[in-house]
C-alpha cells in the first residue's frame, strides 16, 4: 500500500488543526455538505477518514461508517476518538471490499490527495448493495 508521506510527516499537525473546533473552514460547511448525504442507517463508506472526523459526524446522524485512510498515524487516530469502526488502512485506490457491500461512499475533501484519482473514485462508485 502506499500513502502520501507528507501528510504522515504532518500528521501530528493534522490532528491538532482538525481537532479545534473553528479552526478550519469545515466548521464552516459541513451542516451543508452533510445535508447533500442521503439519510442514515445505511452502509455507508467514508474514503479519506483522516482523524475520524467525519465518521464520527456520520455515526451522529445513525450511519454505519466503515472509514477508509491510508496515512498510519491519522488512521490510528480515528478509532482511538470514536471507537466503533470498522476502520481499514488502505488506499482508496486499491480499497480491500468486495462491490455491493455499501450503499452510499463519502470522500470528504480527501480525494485530492489519493495518488490515482480516478481509481479512488471508482473504487467509492462500484456497484451499491441491493435491499
Amino acid at each position: 500500500m502506499t500513502f502520501n508521506r507528507d501528510w504522515e510527516e504532518q500528521a501530528q499537525n493534522q490532528l491538532a488543526w482538525a481537532r479545534t473546533p473553528g479552526h478550519d473552514v469545515d466548521w464552516h460547511y459541513r451542516s451543508e455538505f452533510f445535508g447533500l448525504v442521503p439519510p442514515a442507517a445505511r452502509a455507508t463508506l467514508e474514503i479519506g477518514c483522516g482523524e475520524g472526523r467525519v465518521p464520527r459526524d456520520l455515526a451522529a446522524r445513525g450511519h454505519r461508517v466503515t472509514a477508509v485512510y491510508g496515512v498510519p498515524t491519522l488512521f490510528a487516530a480515528a478509532p482511538a476518538a470514536h471507537p466503533s469502526g470498522p476502520y481499514l488502512l488502505a488506499d482508496a485506490a486499491d480499497l480491500p471490499l468486495p462491490d455491493a457491500l455499501f450503499d452510499v461512499a463519502v470522500a470528504y475533501s480527501s480525494l485530492m490527495d489519493v495518488h490515482d484519482m480516478g481509481r479512488g473514485a471508482r473504487g467509492g462508485a462500484r456497484p451499491a448493495a441491493r435491499h
